[in-house]
């Protein structure tokens, strides 16, 4: 135990463990590139004549837009987009660690590597398009609040506000970062300026929306666009949402239960997840707590800001691919209590070499399973999509015997495809991790995502369409597939 804990004391924060990290960082989201799978946005958004990408706009994000429509030419970028995204994201980590303040290289490495490979991650980088401009949006958000500390305010504001338009949950990562920082300072009794650190930090935060807000008006006027209500802010939307608030707290950001089957509440992360959060508390104790009023409210507004959009966005659900700042709150419990137990005087000193070995062999362990479920969600959104797209040729030959003679007077013609359902597909031989079939969105570009002849039918054919198949019956009976007066072709699947 002391060789052990010995050896975890000389770790540097050198390039080579930083590559080390990297490297572990980019296995833990390579798969989700190496192994094709199209949700029901992929689908749409993959195919470039469908203008999806579009709809960015509509959310606020434009400099996502701009990255994956111009830049990456609405192609998910494959492993370039993975390398360079893992890439931002172990570098804000590295920065985020700067401004909590952590003064040994074993905590600054537990915090980079637990903060960047995350279950969250995985499932925000399940979208295709996603791979590239979101972690940008991190780095953009931290780098930017890192410069506010070295009395930079302006360049801070200015990419502050850029993160914005790339994902807006990226000012809850820093957030979070922000607070945590905070709270390190009373931990350390450190309370030399930290009113002007607060209230400027807060200036900053609250600078930035504004900055975005007028950006995005500015180049919307000469686009012009506008923005669509998915974006609205409601400040007393907290009152009708709180049950979700209240959800999201207890199922993600301090889960008290795990779920069978589930990814990110797995008993595989929540026990050590639990056993860290001990620790995190037996430290505060060992070390000693002079500002205890002031860390334990600021220990729950850091809960609260994982998800502090949640409190005014006017959507009901707010996904887990949104809740990306619980990676930061989590890998800071664990980096605090192995830095505070390294650097500081503690009671009982002889114990100090077993938790400092302890912390970390189970934040190892933490980030393990993090990384495993996440491949194991790559593998179950590849069999899913695998099942999608070979669900669909099997209509796809129905379909070229309901119109063969159609179809084979003209090969190159164009082929209007409706497609009903009540109800959503189940998916997946592993598990439903939802399917592009049935998603409004999805359910006809993914017989183009097969063959280029099919396309979406206009409103008038839908609506059609919808009607006739009332006294049709469902997939796979011979007239599930059927044919309209002007030539537009039906699937009633259920």
């Amino acid at each position: 135990m002391k060789d052990f804990y010995n050896k975890l004391l000389s770790v540097e924060l050198n390039s080579q463990t930083i590559i080390f990290a990297f490297i572990f960082i980019l296995f833990s989201y390579s798969y989700q590139s190496v192994l094709p799978a199209y949700n029901a946005d992929d689908v749409i958004q993959l195919q470039e004549v469908s203008n999806d990408s579009y709809t960015f706009l509509g959310s606020g994000r434009w400099g996502y837009f701009f990255v994956f429509k111009y830049f990456l030419q609405a192609s998910s970028g494959g492993l370039f987009a993975t390398f360079f995204g893992c890439l931002f994201l172990l570098w804000s980590s590295l920065i985020s660690s700067r401004v909590i303040g952590f003064k040994s290289d074993l905590a600054k490495i537990l915090f980079a590597v637990t903060a960047s490979v995350s279950m969250y991650y995985g499932f925000l980088f399940a979208f295709d398009s996603t791979r590239l401009a979101y972690p940008i949006a991190i780095f953009l958000a931290i780098f930017g609040f890192y410069q506010s500390t070295k009395s930079r305010y302006f360049s801070s504001v200015i990419l502050l506000a850029l993160s914005l338009s790339f994902y807006q949950s990226a000012i809850q990562v820093v957030a979070t970062v922000f607070l945590i920082s905070l709270m390190y300072r009373f931990i350390n009794n450190n309370k030399e300026g930290v009113l002007r650190y607060f209230l400027l930090g807060i200036l900053v935060l609250l600078s930035s929306m504004v900055m975005y807000l007028l950006l995005t008006k500015v180049i919307y006027y000469f686009m012009g666009f506008s923005l669509t209500d998915r974006v609205s802010i409601d400040l007393f939307a907290f009152l009708d949402s709180y049950p979700v608030l209240i959800s999201t707290l207890l199922n993600f950001v301090f889960p008290v239960y795990y779920e069978l089957g589930s990814y990110y509440i797995d008993w595989q992360i929540i026990y050590p997840l639990f056993l860290i959060f001990i620790g995190f508390l037996l430290s505060l104790y060992l070390v000693g707590l002079p500002n205890k009023l002031f860390v334990l409210l600021i220990f729950f507004f850091s809960l609260l800001s994982t998800f502090a959009l949640a409190f005014v966005s006017r959507e009901p659900y707010f996904p887990p691919r949104s809740l990306i700042a619980i990676a930061s709150l989590h890998a800071a419990w664990l980096a605090i209590s192995v830095d505070l137990l390294v650097t500081k005087s503690i009671k009982f000193e002889r114990i100090r070499p077993i938790l400092v070995c302890l912390l970390t062999v189970i934040g190892v362990f933490f980030v393990s399973m993090h990384s495993m479920q996440i491949n194991k969600k790559s593998l179950d959104d590849h069999l899913v999509s695998q099942e999608d797209l070979l669900a669909t040729n099997r209509v796809i030959s129905r379909i070229e015997q309901v119109a063969f003679q159609s179809m084979s007077d003209d090969s190159l013609r164009k082929v209007p495809l409706v497609v009903v359902y009540d109800q959503a597909l189940p998916a997946g031989p592993r598990g439903d991790v939802g399917t592009a079939r049935s998603t409004p969105w999805s359910k006809e570009w993914i017989f183009r995502l097969i063959d280029s002849r099919y396309v979406v039918a206009d409103k008038q054919t839908q609506d059609m369409a919808v009607q006739k198949a009332q006294s049709m019956p469902t997939w796979p009976a011979p007239d599930s597939v059927f044919l309209l007066d002007n030539g537009a072709v039906v699937v009633k699947i259920n």
